[in-house]
């Protein structure tokens, strides 16, 4: 996919990086919830012009919407600057 997320999107999936991380990196994560499921399947919709293939009962389906929305997040988000401040 060619298509980047907005800022506006990077802003909104924010709250989720730890799921995101969580996912890729250990292969598991614990539900975000239904909203969180819900925004992330709306900006899917918007950078390809479909619906997000998945049962938001299916467990599998939902490690891999973190996982894919997950990949795009961390490619895509502007790098934090070190040290804090």
């Amino acid at each position: 996919m060619t298509k980047k997320l907005t800022l506006a999107q990077l802003n909104s999936l924010k709250p989720y990086a730890d799921y995101f991380r969580t996912a890729i990196r250990s292969g598991y994560a614990s539900y975000p919830g239904e909203p969180a499921i819900k925004k992330m399947q709306a900006i899917w919709q918007e950078l390809t012009g479909q619906t997000y293939p998945m049962s938001p009962s299916c467990s599998f389906c939902i490690m891999n919407l973190l996982t894919d929305m997950g990949n795009m997040y961390f490619a895509q988000r502007p790098k934090e600057k070190e040290g804090g401040k």
